[in-house]
């Protein structure tokens, strides 16, 4: 059943409109990007590996919970453009709240915590100002990224899983091999239209942690555990090293779409992102501690 959110359009003001248009952006492809490339190349290694992870797997939940339920978006005027015509659960709420918590758990800041829970009500909020989502979407949306962040901390509070040299074991990468090649067999199958990024997320997002997942189990296996403030001391060095690996990987991105767009660019768009993700992880840190002659780990003192 549809929510009846004509009350919203009470509340609409043109002077509230352009503060809650701003709130997408916080929840966006790009912003994220952006924030756990510069976090992971610059900052804290393991943190931002963590919440690429997260963010991948709650994205992949909202997909498979959109999939299954298939609840349209409200029906009053939508103020932003929306990538698919499904709404339950808020995807952006969902999200934010799985990577937002999670951070925010990471560094022990109570400022944090308290910018977290506000931003999560007001990205919420704004989802149902904006016409996109309804009340039940975005509860439910915060619930289940809340879920899916006191999964995470419950395997990262269990010392036999955490204690792990990385996140992957050989059972574990095998299983996720598995399940992601199950997961994109069903999409290609159930879903095979990807002319919307919508469509395009379904294949994206499994292709993106595939690619994750072998970057680490390959950086366990030659030894190299890529830390930022080790191996590049001076901040300069880590900035840049930011800067440019954000640069190319959204140059790589950008060229590499042109293969989705020819016959069979499912499988191209598949592929790239686990290029991808293997790139963020792995091809790029150990390319700039070559060309930086940085010292690996265990040469480090």
């Amino acid at each position: 059943m549809i929510e009846n959110l004509h009350w919203v359009l009470a509340i609409r003001h043109e002077t509230l409109t352009p503060f809650f248009r701003f709130f997408p952006m916080v929840a966006s492809e790009n912003f994220y990007l952006v924030l756990i490339a510069l976090g992971y190349w610059s900052w804290k290694r393991e943190i931002f590996r963590d919440l690429a992870i997260l963010l991948c797997a709650s994205t992949l939940v909202n997909v498979f919970l959109k999939a299954i339920f298939q609840i349209p978006r409200p029906t009053i005027e939508h103020l932003v453009p929306v990538l698919d015509p499904y709404g339950f659960p808020s995807g952006d709420v969902q999200v934010l709240a799985t990577v937002w918590l999670a951070a925010a758990w990471y560094f022990k800041n109570r400022i944090l915590w308290v910018f977290t829970l506000l931003l999560i009500l007001l990205v919420g909020f704004s989802r149902i100002y904006l016409g996109v989502h309804s009340v039940t979407d975005v509860v439910v949306g915060g619930f289940i990224g809340t879920t899916v962040f006191l999964g995470y901390r419950v395997i990262k509070n269990n010392p036999q899983l955490s204690n792990q040299p990385s996140s992957c074991s050989p059972l574990n990468l095998k299983f996720f091999i598995l399940f992601f090649a199950l997961l994109v067999l069903y999409f290609l199958t159930v879903y095979p239209e990807i002319g919307n990024p919508g469509g395009k997320l379904r294949i994206a997002v499994p292709g993106m942690l595939l690619g994750v997942v072998l970057g680490e189990k390959l950086m366990d296996y030659i030894g190299f555990q890529f830390k930022p403030e080790t191996l590049y001391p001076s901040l300069l060095s880590r900035m840049l090293t930011g800067i440019f690996g954000l640069g190319s990987f959204l140059f790589l991105r950008r060229s590499l779409g042109f293969f989705w767009v020819l016959e069979n660019g499912m499988i191209f768009l598949f592929l790239s992102y686990v290029f991808l993700g293997f790139y963020f992880i792995y091809a790029y840190p150990n390319m700039m501690t070559k060309i930086l002659k940085a010292p690996r780990l265990h040469e480090v003192p």
